[in-house]
């Protein structure tokens, strides 16, 4: 069975851009990209870098760290193929996002 837990209304993330938000013991970034939200982690997988202080561009957001690319659609990174962005399933419900992990 999944665990669910809210992490916030769709109003919350502007369109085409990200936040941030705690969720149990998790920094979750929500990317909202041309309406469709995506869970990644804030820590990039090069250097631990919070990445989320780093620019979405479509659907591609850049490390501030080391300029690192990683697609929030797919975690994969454009700059180095051994990287990915963690992922996390998110689940709509009307106008709330909740995060799903399995138990």
């Amino acid at each position: 069975m999944d665990k669910k837990i809210r992490v916030c209304d769709v109003s919350e993330v502007p369109l085409n851009d990200h936040k941030l938000f705690s969720v149990d013991v998790l920094d979750l970034l929500i990317c909202n990209v041309n309406g469709e939200f995506h869970a990644v982690s804030n820590y990039c997988p090069h250097k631990g870098v919070i990445i989320s202080r780093g620019p979405l561009q479509e659907k591609y957001l850049t490390c501030p760290g080391h300029g690192y690319r990683f697609d929030v659609t797919t975690g994969e990174c454009l700059d180095d193929e051994q990287l990915m962005l963690p992922r996390f399933r998110l689940i709509r419900e009307g106008d709330t996002l909740f995060v799903s992990f399995a138990q």
